[in-house]
């Protein structure tokens, strides 16, 4: 078991930073659009993230207000109780499907290896 996890993490890291694959590619730039989106909507707000009908002010938002910028990239989507900004659907799906890939990707070649394929 531990050397399938070995196997699996080598090919993983391999996978990744030694021959990209299309999914990975654009798994990275789905993160990266994500972390842009929710970055213009932090620094064009004054390093808090604006939430629509949600919490009141803490450590990383306040409410949203008339001086609210980059009103698209705010934090509003209300999803199983929690409220997220469209760069966090971003990230979100950038993560699964850097993961997803990645994983398939292991498997794959674990089990070409047992076989002997």
């Amino acid at each position: 078991m531990k050397v399938e996890f070995i196997v699996f993490m080598l090919v993983a890291i391999q996978s990744v930073f030694v021959v990209p694959t299309p999914e990975s590619i654009v798994a990275i730039m789905l993160f990266a659009l994500g972390l842009g989106m929710n970055g213009l909507a932090v620094i064009g707000n004054g390093d808090k993230m604006p939430v629509r009908n949600g919490i009141g002010e803490t450590m990383h938002h306040r409410p949203e207000n008339t001086s609210t910028r980059y009103r698209l990239f705010i934090d509003k989507y209300n999803v199983a109780g929690q409220i997220i900004s469209i760069g966090d659907i971003f990230i979100s799906n950038g993560l699964f499907l850097f993961l997803a890939g990645f994983i398939t990707r292991a498997l794959i070649y674990i089990v070409k290896g047992r076989h002997g394929g």
